[in-house]
């Protein structure tokens, strides 16, 4: 704050919006949550080609996993995610997404590879599960 030849205060001024500046726009709302996940490569049937993880952040359209394996990006694959109950005497619920990895890179703080997938079909059984899983938890920033 500086103060104005009237004795006022005034805010500094606000950064400068520039031209084409690209504001970050998501369809759905992004859940940090921590579970399991299995990712099956879909174009190789050899053991290697799954790959074990945690997703660290969720939403209706994807996800971002961190895992120790990569896959090469544009890999059109197959994730299992493990769901943990949600009230005592509920299972685990396992739903299958068919999806496409948009970006990988390594996550220095984490030590491992994070990983970013497009859900690309979902079925309607497995979107209500999620859908109403995600309900119960708070939005990320």
């Amino acid at each position: 704050m500086s103060e104005a030849d009237d004795g006022t205060t005034s805010s500094p001024p606000s950064a400068p919006v520039t031209a084409g500046a690209k504001r970050e726009q998501r369809r759905y709302p992004r859940h940090m949550v921590y579970w399991p996940v299995v990712i099956f490569h879909e174009k190789s049937a050899d053991k290697a080609a799954i790959l074990h993880g945690e997703t660290c952040e969720i939403s209706m359209g994807g996800a971002s996993i961190l895992s120790e394996q990569n896959f090469s990006l544009k890999s059109l694959v197959m994730m299992q995610l493990a769901i943990p109950p949600q009230l005592l005497g509920q299972k685990t619920k396992i739903i299958e997404i068919r999806c496409r990895m948009v970006h990988a890179h390594l996550d220095a703080r984490h030590h491992m590879f994070r990983m970013g997938f497009e859900f690309i079909e979902l079925n309607d059984k497995y979107k209500v599960i999620l859908n109403e899983v995600l309900s119960h938890h708070t939005p990320a920033p």
